[in-house]
């Protein structure tokens, strides 16, 4: 199964993505930093769900974007 990933941002430094972790959480949504290295870079992207269907991960995508936020999917 693949699972679709939503990304609500990604940043460069870790405080900046729990400030978003923070702020989402105050709006009840759950997310989490994930920290991937990309060319020597370390990327910390905060990731608010893992989905199996697209119609869901979409879903979460317009919710996210309603609040403001650019998210978008990782595969």
């Amino acid at each position: 199964t693949i699972l679709l990933r939503v990304i609500a941002g990604s940043f460069g430094d870790a405080a900046a993505a729990k400030t978003v972790v923070g702020e989402l959480a105050n709006k009840g949504v759950a997310s989490f930093v994930w920290t991937q290295q990309i060319s020597e870079k370390t990327v910390f992207r905060v990731q608010v769900g893992a989905f199996s269907h697209q119609a869901l991960a979409d879903a979460m995508i317009l919710k996210l974007k309603e609040l403001g936020y650019d998210a978008y999917l990782l595969q």
